[in-house]
């Protein structure tokens, strides 16, 4: 095998592994961008369910706070 067909094979395996790359990359690209879409979803859920505690953590203390008044009011 002469060098040119030997730099020929090589320039061709190149070209090969940069086409799978690309390929890869695409992948990659498609990938991370439907993981960052569910990390919204993610997030938004999270900030609702933040809320949510946040108001059942309230109304339990006004409720404590309530029992706690009127428990002292009647002394």
């Amino acid at each position: 095998m002469s060098i040119d067909d030997e730099l020929k094979a090589i320039v061709l395996e190149n070209a090969k592994a940069l086409k799978e790359t690309d390929k890869l990359i695409k992948e990659l690209k498609e990938s991370q961008k439907e993981t960052s879409e569910q990390m919204k979803k993610t997030d938004e859920k999270l900030k609702s369910m933040g809320i949510h505690l946040g108001g059942i953590s309230n109304n339990q203390g006004d409720v404590a706070e309530e029992f706690f008044y009127n428990s002292l009011k009647h002394k």
